[in-house]
């Protein structure tokens, strides 16, 4: 006979399991757990500020290493090479040996590899000539090395910032840009660099095929797009951001957002000349050789005291000195040396400049690349030359800019025009030249009383279209009113006055 189920025992809580903790032990266990979620978010902060700070130096440690050793490269063997070719010119022309032409020759070739692999590990436009022309350069080797088009503007505002976020700041764009070459299928990029809202803006644009942004975090695992990640955390860890708006098949805009230092404070260039001491009297043009490598400037003397029409009036040692030498010698000819271990010879040509612009300025450098002559040209110098041409051509330059002409290293002016015509302009794009020929139609358009659906119609192409061209547009010139662009496109010749 089955046995009977028994009844339940009513009013009484189901027994607890084995191990089941009792209530007030379950509180507890549940503080417990918050606590360590609470300990555990503190801790990823405290691993996410870690990994900030170890990839900005590891995006700077690299940097500082390539460039210590380019800059060893060329102080020791750059500079030697080139004193080794100035001395062998004496012998040459005292002797016509067929061997002694052959060391030249294989000189020649020894400096120009050093200047190749000085570039190649660290480029000095941005430490010897600043941001703004280290971002230029990159423009111009966009199409140097992938085709493609490129166009920079800078709004010429100063931009102090600290060297650590000046050189991530380079490495972002350089990696952005080789991006680009590589994956965009681009056919134009640009680069612009402005001050807005007290702080830096570089933005970095191009017309090519675009991405999703969701995706890059998934290929971090390969090897495409670490270096930027890497960046990307340094330059969080400097106070800086790194924007990414992009869509497949709409192009690539990014936007680097950096604070800048407090308000410069006024360098000696800016403060009243001293009052200069009469210059000796006596026949000649009068030279100050500016100069860090004493032995350069031994040689230097040398060669310029051989010729009855040059008067070596004084050296300096490093820019402040050369400015300084400047107001108390008042020479015609300043013999500038680009890379200057206190003030660049760029900010030490434009310091002289302001206060004696009648002063000519020679450039000496190492370097051949257009970048640093066109920085050296606009600053003010009339003559740039190659440290291993001055045995032939020191004299001959000091003599030419004396009478108000300009001159180059032989070969560098065809160089550097090649670049310019083929690379992006030579210098921050002015007026129109910041637009693309669609964009100066539209505007000219738009300037006439055109509206949107009719230069829409006529182009054949969207009203949309011709809006996201109008934006732009006003982005570029800086202008915010149609009025603006109609006074903007009378004084650039778009329109004339008497147009209906």
């Amino acid at each position: 006979m089955p046995e009977r189920p028994k009844p339940k025992r009513q009013g009484l809580p189901p027994a607890p399991g084995p191990g089941a903790p009792a209530p007030a032990a379950g509180a507890a266990l549940r503080r417990r757990r918050w606590k360590l979620r609470q300990r555990t978010r503190v801790r990823v902060t405290e691993c996410q500020a870690q990994l900030r700070t170890l990839a900005a130096e590891l995006a700077l440690a690299g940097e500082r290493e390539r460039r210590q050793i380019a800059q060893e490269l060329h102080d020791q063997i750059g500079q030697n090479l080139a004193v080794i070719k100035f001395k062998l010119g004496h012998l040459k022309r005292a002797s016509q040996s067929r061997e002694l032409e052959e060391v030249l020759a294989l000189l020649e070739q020894a400096l120009q590899s050093s200047r190749d692999l000085v570039f190649k590990l660290s480029p000095p436009v941005l430490h010897e000539l600043g941001l703004g022309a280290g971002l230029e350069w990159l423009v111009h080797q966009l199409r140097a090395n992938f085709g493609i088009a490129g166009q920079f503007y800078d709004d010429l505002q100063p931009k102090p910032l600290t060297e650590d976020l000046r050189i991530l700041l380079f490495q972002a764009v350089r990696e952005l840009l080789t991006n680009v070459g590589r994956h965009s299928r681009a056919g134009m990029a640009r680069v612009s660099s402005r001050v807005e809202g007290g702080g830096l803006v570089i933005e970095v644009s191009d017309d090519g095929a675009g991405f999703d942004p969701a995706e890059v975090p998934a290929r971090r695992q390969g090897t495409a797009g670490l270096g930027l990640f890497s960046i990307r955390e340094g330059l969080a860890h400097l106070g800086a951001r790194m924007e990414i708006l992009a869509a497949p098949g709409r192009g690539t805009r990014v936007l680097l957002r950096a604070p800048l230092l407090g308000q410069n404070r006024t360098s000696g260039n800016g403060a009243a000349p001293a009052e200069a001491q009469a210059p000796p009297t006596g026949q000649g043009i009068r030279i100050l050789l500016a100069e860090d490598q004493a032995p350069t400037r031994a040689g230097l003397r040398s060669l310029l005291e051989s010729c009855p029409d040059l008067v070596v009036a004084g050296e300096a040692g490093d820019g402040e000195a050369a400015v300084a030498a400047c107001r108390s010698l008042q020479p015609d000819v300043v013999v500038m040396d680009i890379a200057r271990s206190k003030l660049s010879g760029i900010q030490a040509t434009r310091a002289i400049l302001k206060e004696r612009p009648a002063t000519k300025v020679v450039a000496l450098s190492m370097h051949a690349d257009s970048q640093h002559v066109l920085e050296m040209l606009r600053a003010g110098a009339t003559g740039y030359l190659l440290k291993d041409c001055v045995q032939e051509h020191l004299a001959q330059a000091i003599r030419v800019v004396q009478a108000n002409f300009s001159f180059l290293s032989p070969g560098l002016a065809a160089h550097v025009a090649d670049e310019v015509v083929q690379g992006s302009p030579p210098g921050p794009p002015r007026g129109t030249d910041r637009l693309t020929p669609q964009e100066r139609k539209v505007l000219a358009m738009l300037s006439r009383g055109g509206a949107v659906k009719s230069i829409a119609a006529e182009l054949n192409l969207s009203p949309k279209t011709i809006e996201t061209h109008r934006q732009h547009i006003m982005e570029k010139l800086h202008i915010n009113s149609v009025a603006g662009l109609t006074r903007f496109a009378i004084k650039e010749g778009l329109i004339q006055l008497d147009e209906e």
